[in-house]
């Protein structure tokens, strides 16, 4: 109608608005799927699936340690992590924003003990969220926590054989 011509006439193009309250709000809703589509790139290297110096680290304790002590750091993480997402998978149905935020911050400080910097990204993402109440990407953000939870530990299993 007539306003919304009005409207077109007196104001900047959409794109070139200021960033209202409301877009300022929906902005800092950040869901893993947005950070995953900037870190595609990143990701096609086993570099950003675990970052060498951590890893090198971890190595170094490793050599030193008993045998199989890689080959249980590797299962306890496994173990732990997918103990920790199933509670966040049922927080995520009870619409437990601080559940899910204190789990996810569980993930997130055993993939950043491994080095597993995607991982952690995607958890602190999660945990944010969690606190702030911003459920609705939740089984999405799970899923690709899922997925880059995966990858690390098909790179840290790749990687096994080394520790033997």
């Amino acid at each position: 109608g007539v306003n919304g011509d009005e409207q077109k006439e007196s104001e900047p193009a959409p794109s070139a608005k200021p960033k209202t309250s409301a877009t300022v709000h929906a902005a800092s809703t950040v869901s893993t799927a947005d950070f995953k589509q900037s870190e595609d790139a990143k990701q096609s290297s086993d570099q950003q699936i675990i970052d060498e110096k951590v890893f090198s680290q971890l190595w170094s304790m490793c050599e030193t340690a008993s045998p199989g002590f890689y080959r249980s750091l590797v299962d306890k993480f496994d173990e732990s992590s997918e103990s920790d997402l199933n509670q966040i998978e049922k927080a995520i149905a009870a619409h437990d924003g601080a559940m899910i935020g204190s789990l996810a911050h569980r993930v997130k400080s055993g993939s950043a003990n491994i080095g597993a910097r995607h991982l952690t990204d995607l958890c602190k993402i999660l945990e944010a969220n969690g606190k702030a109440q911003e459920l609705s990407n939740m089984p999405r953000d799970l899923h690709d926590i899922r997925v880059a939870r995966d990858n690390v530990l098909d790179w840290l299993r790749s990687h096994e054989s080394k520790a033997a």
